[in-house]
């Protein structure tokens, strides 16, 4: 149990206050503004009882120290935005003793000896103006403004970024992509590394409490803006809360429910995990408040001060700590708090279920034949009209299971004999299966499972609406034919990838929290024990990624152990390398080189494939991970070919761009255009079907629907989820869109 100790400080102390800010610069907690009382007849317009005081914490003493900058200061005011910036902390809008602050942008430098206010000059033209309630905060090295409430009484979903570039300074006003959050007021903004900023909560226009959280991440030098929306369901909501982000944790703290209620104790402190979407709540009478400030200073927070059902509070918390007269912290809360960087514990039912099996032989064949039968449906399939999915946890738990008895005793390199069918990344598209299925045949015993095999390279789910249809149908084909089909990893079979690009958000969506967690652990155990590549007749070498710079022989790989323990460098960089490397752009970019993916992902060239190939006495390599024009590419005058199933991949990017286009004209129309000119949506899908004689004969189907005008409605089944954390990876072989840079999946 955590030491919580009361200490009396000598020095000034803010007093009671609510609805002030409160900024990390290094080690100090700038303090500013407030109410520091309320007045009868309370009203955001009629507070007299502002302050534009100034208090300095020293979080390595414990000291408060009263300010008194030199320079004019901003006017009194409350419900203000604030963010450290450089050596200071800059301040914009509010309201004050009567009425909405201007615009204006102050900074408070503390890079000299003394504190000195300044005024940031800024072009005139378009700004954020007037506003309150709303949240500012850095992203891509820039300062931008989101939301709050103007002097029209508008509850506003605008966002603005500073160029600081231009002097004088110019506000910007953006049209981010991706998952646009509505309109909000009192929610809260969270700086990371200052590459982005995490929004969460808020008030809407109609006064109901939001609990989604969203990034807005800039897109390197494209100059373009995403917002991207945290996995997981809104479970927490509230407004006039405070939040943190350590590491990839949101701690929100307090907040309201609305105008008389506060949030109940036991979620007085939520924690969300952004990564995976999972909330963990902590109960704490304490903690319920609204109207304070929190910040923090390497892995400790600091809140201050707030409301409490009509009581201004003057207490200072600190994890493991609690100074002024506030009362004692359950140390249940400040545990969990201080246990970064460590991961909140997940509920019972979120860990590795402990589900048994208890379905007789003939109760298993069943439920196969329920799930083939119900999916494996070429001609006929549709998507289901309420996106609810056809198997209960306990059938899904059954199925998983009698799969990973089967998978676990496989080798982690796959011995496999031709005839055989290959096929590239579904993401989830499992329309685009079905029509290959009905092309050029299916695995059942009335289609060609009795001469001919099937091998997928990976990357199952993610992206697409239908990863569960995808992952469930290949699993029970599985386990009905164990000799004849077979599955391999992809990057995308691991739970740290899936848990961010759509996996955990469809089994949520689709069979509800408890069970969709539960779901989406089960499957990803089972996505752990997957093997890691395949030999076809001892020649045809078939893995997700590559061989990158670390994977010389395949005996290399059948010598991992499964389920890897990726602590263990070595693991590390031969599986990093199997599931995520690609070739260099063409032939003739040798050796080994950096790749757009991220600073631990390779690039590896024709030299790299002839002499893997040599040395293991392989024709050929077979693998997916990048997306083709065509559904397939050769690569090392033929020695390695790409393919890829999904077709019509970053479909919904697409769809957004068609938003844009007939919303705003200006400037997404010259995007929605580059779109086109670049081919980026019209991909086709493939497989590879090798004969007897290891003759490789590529099998395509075309994108659905043909290029549509923007007129046009796109149907559910054509099109791919796009990506909500990362765009995906463009084309091979096409020119990468300017607002495409820095794709890494």
């Amino acid at each position: 149990m955590a030491d919580l100790n009361l200490l009396n400080t000598q020095e000034d102390l803010p007093g009671p206050r609510c609805g002030h800010t409160l900024t990390a610069v290094d080690h100090r907690l700038i303090l500013f503004g407030g109410c520091t009382s309320l007045p009868s007849g309370e009203s955001d317009n009629s507070l007299q009882c502002l302050t534009n005081s100034v208090y300095c914490l020293n979080s390595l003493t414990k000291k408060w120290t009263r300010v008194y900058p030199e320079g004019e200061p901003p006017s009194p005011r409350t419900k203000h935005a604030a963010v450290s910036c450089g050596g200071g902390v800059l301040i914009q809008g509010g309201i004050g003793p009567s009425g909405i602050c201007n615009g204006d942008l102050h900074v408070l430098d503390m890079s000299g000896d003394t504190f000195k206010w300044k005024k940031v000059v800024v072009e005139d033209g378009m700004a954020p103006g007037p506003r309150y309630g709303h949240v500012m905060g850095l992203a891509g090295q820039k300062l931008v403004i989101f939301g709050g409430k103007n002097e029209g009484n508008l509850v506003l979903a605008d966002t603005w970024t500073l160029n600081m570039t231009k002097n004088p300074n110019m506000w910007e006003i953006l049209y981010p992509y991706g998952d646009l959050p509505r309109g909000r007021v009192y929610a809260s903004a969270s700086s990371r590394d200052r590459r982005y900023f995490m929004l969460y909560g808020g008030r809407d226009q109609h006064g109901m409490p939001l609990g989604d959280a969203y990034r807005l991440e800039s897109l390197s030098s494209s100059g373009l803006w995403v917002w991207i929306r945290s996995p997981g369901l809104d479970l927490s909501k509230r407004y006039q809360h405070a939040a943190v982000l350590i590491n990839p944790r949101l701690y929100v703290i307090g907040g309201v429910l609305s105008n008389t209620r506060l949030v109940d104790a036991d979620k007085a402190v939520s924690v969300l995990d952004t990564s995976s979407g999972v909330w963990v709540d902590t109960s704490n009478e304490v903690m319920r408040r609204s109207l304070h400030a929190a910040e923090s200073v390497g892995n400790r927070i600091y809140v201050y001060g707030g409301l409490r059902e009509g009581v201004l509070l003057d207490d200072l918390l600190i994890s493991r700590e609690l100074l002024s007269s506030g009362p004692t912290v359950s140390s249940i809360l400040w545990s969990l708090l201080s246990r970064s960087p460590e991961a909140p514990s997940l509920p019972a039912s979120d860990m590795k279920d402990s589900y048994k099996p208890n379905f007789s032989r003939e109760k298993l064949q069943d439920l196969i034949n329920k799930v083939i039968s119900t999916l494996l449906r070429p001609k006929t399939w549709e998507p289901p009209v309420d996106r609810k999915f056809f198997l209960s946890f306990p059938e899904m738990a059954e199925l998983c299971f009698a799969a990973k008895q089967i998978i676990e005793q496989e080798p982690t390199v796959l011995q496999l004999n031709a005839p055989i069918k290959v096929f590239g990344d579904l993401h989830g598209q499992f329309s685009d299966m079905m029509r290959l299925f009905y092309e050029y045949g299916y695995p059942s015993r009335q289609g060609d499972i009795s001469y001919i095999d099937y091998l997928f390279l990976g990357d199952y789910v993610d992206r697409g609406k239908h990863s569960l249809e995808t992952i469930i149908l290949l699993l029970a084909l599985k386990v009905e034919y164990p000799k004849n089909i077979h599955l391999i990893s992809g990057n995308h079979e691991a739970e740290a990838t899936n848990a961010v690009y759509g996996f955990l958000d469809e089994c949520i969506e689709r069979m509800e929290w408890n069970d969709g967690n539960r779901a989406f652990k089960l499957i990803n155990d089972i996505f752990s024990h997957l093997p890691l590549a395949a030999l076809i007749e001892k020649k045809i070498f078939c893995v997700h990624g590559g061989i990158g710079s670390s994977v010389s022989t395949v005996e290399q790989i059948a010598n991992i152990k499964r389920p890897v323990d990726m602590e263990i460098e070595y693991y590390y960089k031969v599986v990093k390398d199997l599931l995520w490397s690609d070739p260099t752009a063409h032939d003739s970019i040798l050796g080994i080189g950096a790749n757009k993916r991220g600073p631990h992902v390779v690039s590896f060239g024709p030299d790299r494939v002839n002499a893997f190939c040599e040395r293991n006495d392989i024709d050929l390599i077979i693998r997916g991970h990048e997306c083709v024009l065509d559904g397939f590419e050769r690569f090392a005058q033929g020695k390695l070919i790409t393919v890829f199933s999904a077709t019509n991949y970053c479909g919904k990017l697409f769809q957004f761009c068609l938003y844009i286009f007939k919303k705003y004209k200006h400037p997404f129309e010259n995007v929605y255009m580059s779109l086109l000119e670049t081919g980026i949506f019209k991909n086709a899908g493939a497989i590879l079907v090798i004969g007897r004689n290891l003759d490789v004969v590529p099998k395509l189907i075309h994108p659905l629907p043909p290029l549509i005008s923007p007129s046009e409605n796109l149907t559910d089944k054509a099109w791919i989820e796009g990506d909500s954390e990362k765009p995906s990876t463009p084309i091979r072989g096409k020119p990468k869109p300017d607002f495409d840079q820095g794709s890494t999946s």
